[in-house]
C-alpha cells in the first residue's frame, strides 16, 4: 500500500520546519572600554581621552541603536530605523544634530576579510577591514554569537554602513577606527543579552534639532 502525507500533516511539517528556522538576533546592551594608538602623539590616552571618553554602552534592539558615552564631547548618538536618521548629543549643549542616513556619504574602497583571527570576552572573532579614502576600520565579530538582520539596515548608505552589514550580520565586539595621526579602539568588556524598552530610543521631549551639513 502506498504510504500518502495529507495536506494538513504537510502543512504542520513545514510550520514546524519554519519555526525551528527562524533566526533569534540580538538584543541587549553591550559595554565597551575605549583606548587609543599613536606612534606620534606622546600619552594618546591623556590626549584623546577627554574628547572620545573612556568607553561607552551599546543599546541594541530590532535595528535601533544608542550609544550612551563615558567622559568625552558627546553625551549619546542615537539610530532611530523607522526615521533612517542618526542623531547626536553633545554634552552640556542642547541642541541634538541629525544625520540623513540615506545620503551615501564616504564610499567603501575595499574589504579584506579574514577568519577567526582574534578573540574577545572568550568569543572568536572573525575580521574585517574596511578601507574608505581617508581612514580604515577593522571589525572584529562573531555572527553566530551577536547576529542581526542586515535587512534592518538596508537604507543606512551613510558611509555604506548597509555593505558592512551584509557582510558582517553582527555587532562587533572590537573596533579599531584609523585616521592619520591615531587609532580609536573599541573592546568589548561585558555583553548582556536582555530585553531593551522601545523608550530607549526616543528623542528626549521637544527636542532642538540641527541637521548636519
Amino acid at each position: 500500500m502506498t504510504k500518502r502525507i495529507s495536506l494538513l500533516t504537510l502543512i504542520t511539517i513545514i510550520s514546524l520546519y519554519a519555526v525551528g528556522q527562524t533566526e533569534k538576533y540580538f538584543e541587549g546592551k553591550i559595554s565597551y572600554k575605549f583606548s587609543f594608538k599613536a606612534d606620534k602623539i606622546p600619552n594618546p590616552d591623556k590626549l584623546l581621552s577627554p574628547l572620545f571618553g573612556n568607553g561607552s554602552i551599546l543599546y541594541f534592539k530590532e535595528g535601533n541603536y544608542r550609544h550612551e558615552y563615558e567622559g568625552g564631547l558627546l553625551e549619546f548618538d542615537l539610530y532611530l530605523k523607522t526615521d533612517n536618521k542618526l542623531y547626536q548629543k553633545k554634552r552640556n549643549n542642547d541642541t541634538i544634530f541629525w544625520n540623513d542616513c540615506s545620503v551615501t556619504g564616504d564610499k567603501i574602497q575595499k574589504f579584506l576579510f579574514s577568519a577567526k583571527t582574534d578573540t574577545v570576552l572568550d568569543v572568536i572573532c572573525d575580521r574585517l577591514l574596511i578601507q574608505y579614502k581617508d581612514n580604515s576600520e577593522i571589525h572584529y565579530y562573531n555572527s553566530d554569537s551577536l547576529r542581526i538582520n542586515a535587512d534592518w539596515f538596508e537604507n543606512f548608505k551613510l558611509n555604506e554602513e548597509y555593505l558592512i552589514d551584509r557582510k558582517e550580520k553582527s555587532i562587533y565586539l572590537k573596533g579599531e577606527h584609523s585616521f592619520n595621526n591615531f587609532t580609536f579602539i573599541e573592546t568589548a568588556t561585558k555583553i548582556s543579552a536582555e530585553v531593551i524598552e522601545i523608550g530607549k530610543f526616543k528623542l528626549p521631549p521637544n527636542p532642538i534639532l540641527l541637521q548636519q551639513q
